[in-house]
């Protein structure tokens, strides 16, 4: 069973009934902490985060976003807990929160993240926009703006696996979430991802809140305490995408895309040099050199 099969078992063991009150599984009731009724929907609004780009570092114009030079971007509002792909899904834990009024949208999950847009283009590529670049390409602008902005390329889901390397994750905030129970894992290390990281931290808290024997529904006002400790999740994540920002942007297990992944990972092996300058782009309507030592395809008659 995975970890994640593991920790939902337990709060199914534990009596809780999405039917009664989050806390103690008793019938609903009114309680100190009590701000709202429990429920399950999630809405993500973005623009509610207010964030602006990682560590506040200005671009080149002082701004958010910069159309200028050869690589234009702009930044996305990111939910350090995403809301759609991990809190949501755990639903015991958003009937809690809900009912003390915490909220996923707003600025302490924010963190902003450089990204492209469709109305940006690369004229060193042809005047392409990001989508219609060659996968080379694309990752030549990406590391090129992770190295000027320290802050990891936001394109793609978050859902793709990568794999920390074992010494890794004796050192990693959380390493409890990472299982050694294979051999296989001292040498190659453990395949993990940004969203399944966050549900397990999203799980441990709901199992902490979900407690019949002593339930927190029956103490003084919590509520604080509660958005607290989401928003301490979200902090502790914030400083591990903001490890970006130092010479060694490896030391973060959190990757919000595989560009990112990537780039942390080439720096690591020394396969990319921070200090050094960035690839140029090559135009997509010219030949790869890869392409332009093969043979040219003989004409069909």
């Amino acid at each position: 069973m995975s970890q994640i099969g593991e920790k939902v078992s337990v709060i199914v063991a534990k009596g809780y009934n999405k039917n009664k009150c989050p806390f103690c599984g008793e019938d609903e009731h009114d309680f100190p902490s009590k701000k709202d009724e429990p429920t399950e929907a999630v809405v993500s609004i973005p623009e509610h985060l207010k964030c602006h780009m990682s560590g506040g570092k200005p671009d080149r114009r002082g701004n958010d976003s910069c159309a200028l030079g050869q690589y234009a971007y702009t930044f996305a509002k990111h939910h350090l807990i995403s809301a759609k792909q991990c809190y949501a899904k755990v639903k015991p834990l958003v009937r809690m929160a809900s009912s003390v009024e915490y909220d996923v949208n707003a600025p302490p999950n924010g963190i902003g993240l450089p990204t492209t847009h469709f109305s940006l283009k690369y004229p060193d590529a042809g005047g392409s926009k990001y989508g219609s670049l060659s996968q080379p390409n694309k990752t030549v602008v990406a590391n090129a703006l992770m190295k000027e902005l320290g802050a990891q390329w936001h394109v793609g889901h978050h859902s793709f696996v990568y794999n920390i390397p074992f010494e890794d994750q004796k050192s990693s905030p959380a390493s409890e979430n990472w299982g050694d129970e294979v051999d296989d894992l001292v040498q190659v290390g453990h395949q993990t991802g940004y969203d399944s990281q966050i549900i397990l931290k999203l799980l441990d808290l709901m199992l902490l809140l979900f407690d019949p024997d002593a339930p927190i529904c029956k103490e003084d006002d919590v509520s604080e305490d509660i958005k607290k400790r989401l928003d301490d999740i979200s902090e502790e994540i914030r400083k591990d995408l903001e490890k970006f920002q130092t010479s060694e942007p490896w030391q973060s297990k959190l990757y919000v895309s595989q560009k990112a992944y990537g780039y942390a990972t080439d720096l690591r092996k020394g396969s990319l040099a921070r200090t050094s300058s960035s690839a140029n782009l090559a135009s997509d309507d010219e030949p790869s050199p890869a392409s332009a030592s093969r043979p040219a395809k003989r004409a069909r008659r």
